[in-house]
């Protein structure tokens, strides 16, 4: 119930009734097969613990419903990040690029433990990088190009 919480907020956050693909969301559906059918496959990718990426899009989940892959770049998602997004405590990659996300990134995503991928170039985003995201000690790909952010690096990076 949190997760599909969770990801009705984000719909919502993100001017969701607009997207391009809305892939089930908000539908009676399981919010695991809100995507777009591909199979998740951990036995080609690059980095070590993340999955192919390549056709996947949407929700993708683990064999026990938890939410691990929010793919949804280039889908006309407006408005912000929502704190929310934290809850998601199994989120392993995030990836909002191509979009017009605005507002900063939420101190709370530091939360996000298992974090390995988050992309969220090509947006609006301004403001800083949060010194939570100290947290992403499994972070292997972080990818903020092409948004508005200002300010230096917090020194607690260095703990990644």
């Amino acid at each position: 119930i949190l997760e599909r919480y969770t990801l009705a907020l984000f719909f919502h956050s993100t001017n969701g009734l607009y997207w391009k693909k809305q892939l089930g969301f908000l539908t009676e559906r399981a919010i695991c097969d809100w995507n777009n059918g591909s199979e998740v496959s951990s036995s080609t990718s690059s980095l070590p613990g993340l999955p192919l990426v390549a056709g996947m899009y949407g929700v993708y989940c683990d064999a026990e419903a938890n939410v691990q892959h929010i793919r949804l770049s280039d889908n006309d998602l407006v408005g912000t990040v929502p704190s929310e997004v934290s809850l998601l405590s199994k989120l392993q990659s995030l990836n909002l690029q191509s979009n017009a996300l605005s507002g900063i990134i939420p101190t709370q995503l530091g939360r996000l433990t298992a974090l390995q991928e988050l992309d969220l170039a090509n947006n609006t985003l301004s403001g800083t990088l949060p010194t939570e995201a100290s947290r992403w000690t499994n972070l292997d790909i972080l990818d903020l190009s092409l948004n508005i952010m200002t300010g230096t690096l917090p020194t607690e990076i260095g703990l990644m």
